[in-house]
Parts: structure tokens; C-alpha cells; sequence
């Protein structure tokens, strides 16, 4: 499962809670259809080359002073494919080595993240004796987007419709592949933690405290003896689930933090227990010093994506009150 990146869970979380400023909502759209157009790519990926082994997705790398991030590696013979994925909307020309959009210039040119990323695997194989060619490829997922070329890429360009059938012109020679994945291993070696935000959530800004509801995103609740039945939409959440995945959304606002018991329960108000706050710290997270727990800054989905079975048990509870 493709993770949302930091910066996407810390706004999307933080666009429940409060109203954003005008650049937050920007972040928050492009953000969300970069990601949106990352998730498709994944699962073109996953019907048409399916060949986990010679792939690896959403990665930062570290090298020479220099960070960068790749979408998804792909390897076929002895060419490793840097697939930059961009889920644009619009009018997008390139032309005279600049891109325009809506015929006015962009400050930035589109491939420098794709050369970026090309150049430093390159380089991490020359240093580590790794025998492939390195290839950038660049996907544009957005089938109604109007993208020209009117210089050629020394990147390989595929537009919606193109992805499918070069998928199954390469797959063709997957048993062809690396006689060794330890290029793999090298990269893993280079491989930081996703990058975050500059800032958290300042402590004095106002966010709106409670649990969320992760249907309507609401707040209000009419409280059962095992479960919370939502006022505005009727959605039923058992009170261990709701209790944790509002620590996880405490934990992803405030990232540059332990996750303290006393402001969690400050975050979720006066309307809920203490008592069993504590309870589902040391029930499903790791202590540190007195009233601190391990902070894995992720969405509950995330953080506790190896418990899916034990959490899907637990919501069977809602028909306990029944």
C-alpha cells in the first residue's frame, strides 16, 4: 500500500480540524492529485507488470549532500526505469527548454525532478559497480490533460493511453530481468524516511477538538457503552478505534513530538474518559518517559496497517449493545 506522503496526512488531518490558509489549501490540492495519480500508476503497475520483485516505489534518497524523490523504479533487462508520475490538469507545452502552461511560462521546468532523480541513481551505480542503464520515464495520468512536446526528452514520455501498452511491451521481457536484485540493496542503503513538513501544528492555533468522524467529518456523537454513533451521519465507531486513530491524528498534526497523554487528552476534550485514554496508550502504544509514547507520525491506517485483522474484530463489537 502506497502511503500518503507527510506533508499530505499532516494537511488532510489538519483541513478536518480547522480552516487552512489559502497556500495550505494549494498544497492540500496538488498534494492530493499527485497522489491520486501515484495510486493509479500503481495499480497499472500491478495488473500489467506484475513483477514485485523488480520494483520499488516511493522513494527519498540521500546522496552527496543531495535528496531526492522517485515514484517508482522499475527494472526489465538491464535497464532500471525512474518513473516520475504527473497528474496534471490543463494546457502544458515544452518548448525552447522552458514548460508553459496556459501559454504563460513556469518558473520551474517539470523534468528537473526527473534528471535529479536519474543522475543520482546513475551515480550510486557507478560507485557501487551496479551494471544498468538508468532510463527516466515521465507519466501523465490525467487523460483529459493537453500536454505538447515540441522539443524532444531525452526521458521516455507516456501520456494515459500509452502506459497499458508499454507495460505489455516491456513485461514481455521480465524473465529477462537483473540476474541479481542487488541493486536493490544499494538504493536501500541510500534510503531516508519520507521528508516532513518545515513546521507542525503551532500549539496555539485553533484546531477543533474530539474525535473526527472519518465518514462525514463531523463531530458530534451520541456515546454507546462500547461504540460512538455519529449525529450527523449515523456511522458507528467502536471506542477502542476511535480513541487510537485520534492519537494517530494527534501524532500526525504534531509530528515533531512524543505523543504526551496530557495533551492528547486535551486534543480530544472534555467530553471523553481519561481513564481509558490511558488504557489504549499502553494498550497499543510504545512508552517512553512518564506520560510519553513513541510518536510514529502516521494516519491510523498507517501505523497500525499490521493489526487490520485484530482492528476489523474489533469493530464487530458495534452489535454488543444490540
Amino acid at each position: 500500500m502506497r502511503k500518503q506522503p507527510p506533508e499530505l496526512q499532516f494537511l488532510d488531518i489538519l483541513s478536518q480540524r480547522t480552516k487552512l490558509t489559502a497556500e495550505e489549501q494549494r498544497k492540500l490540492t496538488v498534494l492530493r492529485r499527485g497522489y491520486q495519480g501515484e495510486v493509479e500508476l500503481d495499480q497499472l503497475v500491478e495488473l500489467f507488470y506484475p513483477h514485485p520483485e523488480m520494483i520499488m516505489d516511493d522513494l527519498t534518497l540521500s546522496y552527496s549532500g543531495q535528496i531526492v524523490q522517485i515514484d517508482k523504479l522499475l527494472a526489465v533487462e538491464q535497464t532500471l526505469f525512474v518513473i516520475d508520475c504527473k497528474n496534471y490538469h490543463g494546457n502544458y507545452d515544452f518548448k525552447n527548454g522552458s514548460w508553459f502552461r496556459n501559454n504563460k511560462v513556469l518558473p520551474h521546468n517539470i523534468l528537473d525532478q526527473l534528471d535529479r532523480a536519474c543522475d543520482t541513481v546513475l551515480r550510486i551505480f557507478q560507485d557501487n559497480g551496479v551494471l544498468l542503464n538508468v532510463q527516466g520515464v515521465i507519466f501523465f495520468s490525467d487523460p483529459n490533460a493537453n500536454i505538447s512536446f515540441q522539443q524532444p526528452s531525452k526521458h521516455l514520455v507516456k501520456f494515459c493511453g500509452e502506459m497499458v501498452p508499454w507495460l505489455k511491451q516491456i513485461e514481455h521481457n521480465a524473465t529477462q530481468g537483473p540476474q541479481s536484485l542487488g541493486w536493490k540493496r544499494v538504493l536501500q542503503n541510500y534510503r531516508i524516511p519520507a521528508l516532513f513538513p518545515e513546521y507542525d501544528c503551532d500549539e496555539q492555533r485553533f484546531v477543533q477538538k474530539g474525535l473526527c468522524c472519518p465518514r462525514c467529518f463531523h463531530f458530534k456523537w451520541q456515546e454507546q457503552r462500547f461504540s460512538f454513533i455519529c449525529s450527523t451521519c449515523g456511522f458507528v465507531e467502536i471506542k477502542e478505534i476511535g480513541y487510537v486513530r485520534t492519537i494517530c491524528d494527534y501524532g500526525v498534526l504534531h509530528f515533531t513530538k512524543d505523543i504526551q497523554r496530557q495533551h492528547v487528552y486535551m486534543f480530544l476534550g472534555p467530553d471523553y474518559k481519561e481513564t481509558y485514554l490511558k488504557l489504549m496508550l499502553r494498550q497499543h502504544f510504545i512508552p517512553g518517559k512518564r506520560g510519553h509514547y513513541l510518536n510514529q507520525k502516521e494516519k491510523f491506517d498507517y501505523w497500525f496497517a499490521d493489526q487490520t485483522d485484530y482492528f476489523a474484530r474489533v469493530q464487530q463489537r458495534i452489535d454488543w449493545h444490540k
